[in-house]
């Protein structure tokens, strides 16, 4: 008789994103205007998504809240959050009216370009999505090297393996403290994490793609 198999094989990355040095990055988000500006020299988080439940934009804000909470009672630097992705909701709209003291900018549907040099420039990639069907976006924040922080639960946990910082979406207070944490980061610690996510892109490469799919077609040959 013969056995079904099941075997998986990793997306392959779906596009070309490097590191875009600085001032090229800096260059090609100046359209995006002033305040957006003004958080790339400041420093800043970078979020990317729609307004879909499973995306937890809201908690990405309240997150983000806590910790800048705890950076003003310590007197330290605040950097900004941006919001990349859909024009954000009436929840999300009613949030920011209501915290307008919080510097959140949103930049509605960047280009590629604008997207890879906002990943290129972003001190961390906070992605906290209750739910993804792959989690495209933790791959191309690791691949222009910037450090992630996003749910510890799979598919992100299996996208992110160990180059990835994990937290709970649902615990705010300890989430926004471990993404205060990154940004106390030394250089040194900084380096070593982007490191192990290029190492992680090698899962996902489009020569891994494509062997692991001939190695399967030829199992079912032989089977």
């Amino acid at each position: 008789t013969r056995r079904s198999k099941i075997t998986m094989v990793w997306n392959p990355l779906n596009s070309e994103y490097h590191p875009i040095p600085k001032e090229l990055a800096i260059k090609k988000t100046s359209i995006l205007g002033d305040a957006v500006g003004s958080a790339i020299r400041d420093g800043f988080i970078l979020h990317v998504g729609g307004n879909q439940w499973y995306k937890n934009r809201l908690g990405v804000c309240k997150i983000y809240a806590g910790m800048v909470r705890e950076r003003l009672r310590r007197g330290d630097s605040l950097p900004h959050l941006i919001l990349a992705g859909k024009e954000p909701s009436q929840e999300i709209q009613q949030y920011l009216a209501e915290n307008s003291d919080l510097p959140i900018r949103i930049v509605v549907s960047p280009s590629s370009e604008e997207l890879q040099s906002l990943y290129s420039l972003a001190t961390a990639f906070l992605f906290p999505s209750f739910e993804e069907g792959f989690g495209w976006p933790i791959l191309e924040a690791m691949a222009c090297g910037c450090p992630v922080v996003t749910a510890g639960k799979p598919p992100m946990s299996e996208v992110g393996s160990e180059a990835a910082i994990y937290i709970d979406p649902k615990k705010i207070p300890k989430a926004a403290f471990i993404l205060n944490e990154l940004l106390d980061w030394s250089v040194s610690q900084r380096e070593e994490q982007v490191q192990k996510g290029f190492d992680n892109l090698r899962r996902f490469s489009r020569e891994k793609f494509t062997d692991h799919y001939l190695n399967a077609y030829k199992e079912v040959l032989r089977s």
